[in-house]
């Protein structure tokens, strides 16, 4: 979720959280993009409405992922694979991360992690997609 800054002029009443414009991404087994704004409610009064404009994936007719892997190898479509001496470098950054063997920090269940982690916190905090 990428929220935008709220106009520095209020036209509408204000409700905190739905006054800004957003860009909404979701991968998953179906993929959405979602717009939202806010837009004057019909009517003669200067009200406000939340929208939002959806862009879905529901994957539908797509191959299965190694059957899609298997006839692109077979059509040749070489810009969808990586070439060997990328694959070797990958290696060379990551396996030193798959060999730490450290245990991560317990935390309680339902909240973002450790004290620690809010050092990694974006600017405004976390995004929690059930409170929204």
């Amino acid at each position: 979720m990428v929220r935008f800054k709220s106009p520095p002029i209020a036209l509408f009443d204000t409700v905190k959280h739905s006054s800004s414009n957003y860009v909404r991404f979701r991968l998953g087994p179906n993929i959405e993009i979602g717009l939202g704004a806010r837009r004057k409610s019909p009517g003669e009064d200067m009200r406000g409405e939340a929208v939002e404009l959806a862009a879905v994936d529901d994957g539908v007719g797509d191959l299965a992922p190694y059957d899609r892997l298997i006839g692109d190898a077979m059509a040749g479509r070489r810009e969808l694979f990586t070439r060997e001496d990328a694959a070797e470098l990958a290696w060379t950054i990551f396996e030193p991360i798959l060999d730490d063997k450290s245990q991560p920090e317990n935390y309680k269940p339902g909240t973002w992690g450790s004290e620690k982690m809010t050092r990694f916190a974006p600017p405004g905090g976390w995004f929690d997609p059930a409170q929204s």
